[in-house]
C-alpha cells in the first residue's frame, strides 16, 4: 500500500491504513464473524467500528514516511497526523514546523532526534503521543497549543535541554514519565484545565515544586520513586476531589493517600483511611514511620523495599495490610499487627528483615506466605484465634531461620492444635494466656 508523494513525504488516506488493520486482523480470525476476548463476544461489525469509527475515506490523511534529508522542515498541509516513528533517530533535523491541518502526533514520531531544537506546533492537535519527543536532547523550549487534549507517556522524556514548557489552556491529562529526566526544567504551570496528572511525570526532572489546579481528580504516582525530587506540593484549595496537608495528597471521597512528597508528614486528623498501593515503594529515605489512627488498609507494596525503614507503629484502626506492603524491609526488626487486622495478606512481610513478630489476640487472618524468607525471624508469638489461609499444604514461616520459635497462646477447646499443622521445621511453645497478646 503505497500514497502519493507530496514533497519529500509520502502521504496515505488514514481510512487506507484502517482498512489494512482490518484486513489483517480478519484474516488472523478463521471465525471472523464472531469471536470473544474474556467474557466479551464480538462481531465482525464490532470490530469495524472499533477501527474505523465514523472515519470516512479522505477525510484524514498521515504522513508515513520522509525521505529528505534537510534540517529544517515543514510538514505538508495534507496531513492531518504524523505516524508513530515517522522521525525517530533522524539526527540531521533542527527545526520543524507542524501546520494546523495536523491533529495527531504519533508515538515515537520525533523520538531521539537529537539535534531538534525547535518545534513550531500547529493549533489544532489535540494529541501528542507517548515517547513523541523522547530524547530530543537538543529541544530547550516547546509550547503546548490550547487544543491539546493530552501528553502521552513519556512524551517528552529525558529531553534533558528543556527548560521552558508552556501548556495549553486546554490540556486534560498529563500521563506517566512526560517530562522525566528533564533536569533542565525547574519551574512548570499546570493549567486550570488538567483533570488528571500523573506525578510520574516529573521524576529525576528539575521541578521542584508542584500546584495542582482545583479541576484535577487524581494525581497516582504510583510509586515514591516517581515523586522524590519533588520538594513541596499542594492543592487548590476549592478542589472538590483531592487535599493537600504536609506535602501528601489525599482523595476527599474515601481517604485513600495518593502521594507524598519531601519531608512529608502523614496527618492524624483522622482525613488518611488507606494507604495507595507502591505510594512508598523503594524510599530510601525513610526510617520510621506512625501510620496515623483511623487508616483501615495498607494497600499492596505500599512500603515494598523500604531498605532502611526500622520501625513501624501500625494504628488500633488497621484492618488489612495488603500483599508484599512491607517485603524487602530489611531493616525492619519488629513488628506488632494490632488485633483490629482481619487479614495478613500474602509475602506482606517477604524477605523483610524482622527478628520478633507479635500478633495480638483478634487478627482474624494470615495467608501461609504472609512471612516467606523471614530468614533474620527469632521470635513469633501467635493468638490461637487465627485462621490461615493457605489449604492443606500451607506452611507459615516457609524458608525462615531455622532457630524461630514460635509462641501459641493456648485455647480451652483446643484450637491452638490447629495452628501447628501450618508450622513446618521450626520449634513451637504453646503458653497460657498472656498479656503480650492484649
Amino acid at each position: 500500500m503505497t500514497g502519493k508523494r507530496t514533497n519529500d513525504f509520502e502521504i496515505i488516506d488514514v481510512y487506507d491504513l484502517k482498512q489494512e488493520e482490518y484486513e489483517t486482523f480478519r484474516d488472523e480470525h478463521d471465525d471472523f464473524e464472531w469471536w470473544q476476548e474474556g467474557e466479551t463476544i464480538y462481531s465482525a461489525e464490532d470490530y469495524r467500528h472499533l477501527v474505523f469509527g465514523d472515519l470516512q475515506p479522505g477525510q484524514e490523511f498521515a504522513a508515513i514516511k520522509y525521505f529528505g534529508n534537510d534540517e529544517n522542515i515543514v510538514i505538508p498541509d495534507e496531513a492531518t497526523q504524523l505516524i508513530c516513528g515517522l522521525f525517530e533517530g533522524n539526527g540531521t533535523i533542527k527545526s520543524v514546523i507542524i501546520p494546523d491541518s495536523v491533529k495527531i502526533i504519533g508515538d515515537n514520531a520525533f523520538k531521539n532526534c537529537t539535534a531538534l531544537e525547535e518545534v513550531r506546533f500547529g493549533k489544532n492537535i489535540t494529541e501528542i503521543s507517548a515517547y513523541a519527543f523522547c530524547g530530543c536532547t537538543a529541544l530547550k523550549k516547546i509550547e503546548i497549543p490550547n487544543g491539546v487534549r493530552m501528553l502521552g507517556e513519556y512524551a517528552f522524556a529525558d529531553c534533558t535541554s528543556l527548560s521552558c514548557v508552556h501548556l495549553g489552556s486546554g490540556l486534560k491529562r498529563i500521563y506517566s514519565g512526560t517530562f522525566i529526566g528533564c533536569k533542565a526544567l525547574k519551574n512548570i504551570t499546570l493549567p486550570e484545565s488538567l483533570i488528571d496528572v500523573n506525578l510520574h511525570a516529573f521524576l529525576k526532572s528539575g521541578v521542584e515544586e508542584l500546584y495542582i489546579p482545583k479541576n484535577v481528580s487524581d494525581v497516582r504516582s504510583g510509586s515514591y520513586l516517581n515523586c522524590r525530587t519533588l520538594k513541596k506540593i499542594e492543592v487548590d484549595p476549592e478542589n472538590p476531589h483531592i487535599v493537600s496537608k504536609g506535602n501528601c495528597i489525599i482523595s476527599k471521597s474515601i481517604g485513600t493517600l495518593l502521594a507524598a512528597v519531601g519531608d512529608f508528614k502523614l496527618p492524624d486528623d483522622g482525613s488518611v483511611k488507606r494507604i495507595d498501593n507502591w505510594i512508598f515503594n523503594g524510599n530510601r529515605d525513610l526510617t520510621e514511620i506512625d501510620i496515623p489512627e483511623g487508616v483501615t488498609h495498607l494497600y499492596s507494596s505500599a512500603f515494598e523495599c523500604c531498605a532502611n525503614l526500622r520501625r513501624v507503629s501500625l494504628p488500633s484502626t488497621l484492618e488489612v495490610i495488603g500483599k508484599s506492603v512491607f517485603a524487602g524491609c530489611d531493616a525492619l526488626e519488629e513488628i506488632e499487627i494490632p488485633g483490629s487486622v482481619r487479614e495478613v495478606e500474602r509475602e506482606a512481610f517477604y524477605c523483610s528483615g524482622i527478628r520478633r513478630l507479635v500478633i495480638k489476640r483478634g487478627v482474624q487472618i494470615l495467608d501461609s506466605d504472609a512471612f516467606n524468607s523471614c530468614k533474620s525471624l527469632v521470635e513469633a508469638y501467635i493468638p490461637s484465634s487465627v485462621k490461615i489461609n493457605g489449604g492443606p499444604f500451607g506452611k507459615l514461616f516457609p524458608d525462615c531461620n531455622k532457630k524461630l520459635c514460635v509462641y501459641i497462646e493456648k485455647h480451652e477447646n483446643g484450637a491452638h492444635n490447629y495452628l501447628e499443622m501450618f508450622l513446618d521445621k521450626v520449634k513451637v511453645k504453646f503458653i497460657d494466656k498472656d498479656e503480650i497478646f492484649d
